[in-house]
């Protein structure tokens, strides 16, 4: 989706136009991911916080059942685990 390939080109600008505009932050692209899944994987603290701002759930999984958190925390991305956890995710 659009959303997930301003995430996936780290382009928080483009981010917050299309959330502005009505992006849906939940929305699950064919392999199970959504944005905030995305946004978690690159470490893109910045993203992470756009997203949960316009209403992204933490709690969703993808479609092998990955958590948003287990895809920071496997990535190392300390900034990012912590914001999610502030947001509710498991």
């Amino acid at each position: 989706t659009p959303l997930h390939a301003s995430i996936d080109s780290h382009r928080l600008f483009a981010t917050r136009l299309l959330l502005d505009a009505g992006a849906d932050p939940n929305l699950v692209a064919h392999d199970g991911w959504t944005p905030l899944h995305l946004a978690a994987f690159e470490k893109d603290g910045g993203a992470v916080k756009t997203l949960l701002g316009h209403g992204a759930d933490p709690t969703l999984t993808t479609k092998k059942g990955d958590t948003v958190l287990q895809l920071a925390v496997g990535q190392f991305g300390v900034g990012v685990t912590k914001e999610l956890l502030e947001h509710g995710a498991e």
